[in-house]
């Protein structure tokens, strides 16, 4: 009976686990076909910043929308440093669908992405929980971006 209940729990299991990477795929190729298919317009916010050590560091938030009906699309949040911070979050019909974290060192000749992180949302909801880091919290992610997204409209 356990040895039944054991395989049943992994079987729903790997099934979640699929559908989750399943829509994490069909995302990516959503967003891919939307760049190659669509003209977007950028609008940049420039500014400076104070990091925790009181250095200032300089900033861009770049917000791109359709040009048929100037609905956001994605928007670019850079801080520029030794190693810059970029947060890419991307819209599908006014809602938060994939958030895109990298460090970069623009001091590096090679391999200069430092750190690469993903995460994919459905409805609000976290769906794929294997790039999920402490450093980088999902659910304040996702309140930035609809911040982002409220502050565009």
């Amino acid at each position: 009976m356990k040895k039944i209940i054991a395989t049943l729990a992994f079987s729903i299991l790997s099934t979640i686990s699929f559908a989750q990477q399943n829509k994490s795929v069909e995302i990516e190729n959503k967003i891919q076909e939307t760049i190659q298919n669509n003209t977007f317009l950028p609008e940049s916010k420039n500014g400076t910043l104070l990091k925790d050590d009181g250095t200032q560091i300089s900033y861009n938030t770049s917000f791109y929308y359709f040009l048929d009906s100037e609905k956001l699309f994605s928007v670019l949040y850079e801080e520029h440093d030794e190693i810059s911070l970029n947060k890419t979050y991307y819209f599908d019909n006014d809602e938060l669908v994939l958030v895109v974290i990298e460090q970069v060192n623009n001091k590096a000749s090679k391999d200069r992405v430092i750190e690469q992180i993903f995460y994919f949302f459905d409805q609000g909801q976290l769906i794929d929980t294997s790039d999920m880091t402490t450093k980088y919290v999902p659910t304040k992610l996702y309140e930035e971006g609809m911040t982002f997204l409220k502050d565009f409209n």
